[in-house]
């Protein structure tokens, strides 16, 4: 995963629940050279609309470049300019940075800033940029797939940008509801499936699956 991360490639990591995703990218993240990446970790599972999920990608991006809670509505306003973000105090006291769409704004333009972003921190900054999306399969309960089109069709140009989907395993894939994907494979197909151009939508993509792993196995994965 580390090497994937280092090489700006796409990887999926698809497993059950609890098995150990997200403890297993947090610790490859933490091995990246903090000099030399940005990393934005995303947690899908709350969204549930386009205009949930900018406000998690913009949150996650903003937080990952800001060094000080000082900065993170400045850092906001210079990269997402279609979006208001505020800052509140939890229980805890601690600062809580949240984003909302402007007044008037319309979702398109919006969610083609956010998918933007980080291609442009990557080509101005240099750093390499590590973008984490957990609970990917989220994207199949919004109301359209107009999220899903955008991400296969922006991303596919980006480079300095390496893309980590993390993915459950769940029952509900293969009921007739969803009815786009029936197990982890297809998850894979539909990221590799190709346009009317031919081109693949993600490019060179890669898959790890989990399944609980001894900490020889997970040292393993993690690098």
């Amino acid at each position: 995963m580390l090497r994937a991360m280092k090489n700006t490639e796409k990887l999926f990591v698809l497993s059950e629940q609890r098995y150990g995703k997200t403890s297993l990218v947090r610790a490859a993240l933490g091995k990246l050279p903090k000099r030399e990446f940005i990393s934005a970790y995303v947690d899908l599972w709350p969204t549930d609309s386009e205009t949930t999920f900018v406000a998690a990608v913009a949150k996650a991006i903003t937080e990952s470049i800001s060094s000080s809670t000082d900065k993170l509505i400045q850092t906001g306003k210079r990269f997402f300019g279609s979006l208001s973000p505020s800052l509140t105090v939890d229980e805890e006291g601690k600062p809580t940075l949240s984003f909302g769409l402007a007044k008037h704004a319309r979702i398109e333009p919006v969610l083609e800033e956010v998918l933007e972003t980080p291609a442009k921190i990557a080509s101005k900054n240099k750093p390499g940029v590590v973008v984490v999306l957990d609970e990917f399969q989220q994207l199949l309960e919004y109301g359209s797939d107009h999220v899903e089109r955008r991400l296969r069709s922006v991303i596919q140009n980006h480079r300095g940008v390496s893309y980590i989907f993390l993915g459950s395993r769940k029952h509900r894939w293969c009921s007739t509801k969803i009815g786009r994907f029936t197990a982890p494979a297809d998850i894979i197909r539909w990221a590799r499936s190709p346009r009317k151009s031919g081109s693949r939508l993600f490019g060179n993509i890669s898959s790890l699956r989990t399944n609980g792993s001894t900490n020889e196995q997970f040292t393993k994965s993690v690098n």
